[in-house]
């Protein structure tokens, strides 16, 4: 009987936009599951929605909540693949960077029926401006890498 040695690939370590990605899609899905537990009214008659988490005073909605759950199970899946994690890191991050200055500047009723107060709106800004940091950074480094590796001539 033969044996069959499985010769293992070397694994490419991952890249920061799939660090980044995985990491604000863990947090998002987290969030986006625990503001469903402290509102999950999807009332769009009613915008603010507020409740209680760990002693702090949130605003929150079903909607709120569905877009945290979808954008960071979305972030999980696109983090296995560096490119898909490159684009989902620029896109979700110019997205919340831009629905957190939209909300910041227009009192709190971010694209009218997310609840979020002017907390909220800075925190999902300031999450978006790391996710695309990290994005810009990866893309950096790629750069990099490509101009120092060394050139094969055809």
């Amino acid at each position: 009987m033969s044996s069959l040695r499985r010769v293992a690939r070397p694994r490419e370590s991952s890249s920061l936009a799939q660090v980044a990605s995985f990491v604000a899609g863990v947090w998002w899905t987290l969030t986006g599951l625990g503001a469903f537990f402290v509102q999950s009214n999807f009332d769009t008659g009613r915008v603010h929605g507020t409740g209680n988490l760990f002693g702090t005073t949130i605003t929150v909605n079903g909607w709120h909540a569905l877009f945290h759950l979808t954008s960071g199970l979305l972030g999980i899946a696109l983090a296995r693949r560096p490119r898909a994690a490159l684009a989902y890191a620029l896109c979700a991050g110019l997205i919340y960077v831009g629905i957190g200055a939209w909300g910041l500047f227009a009192g709190g009723q971010s694209i009218g029926v997310i609840a979020v107060d002017r907390s909220g709106d800075l925190v999902h800004a300031v999450e978006g401006a790391f996710l695309f940091a990290a994005a810009i950074l990866a893309l950096e480094r790629q750069r990099w890498d490509t101009y120092r590796s060394p050139r094969t001539s055809s």
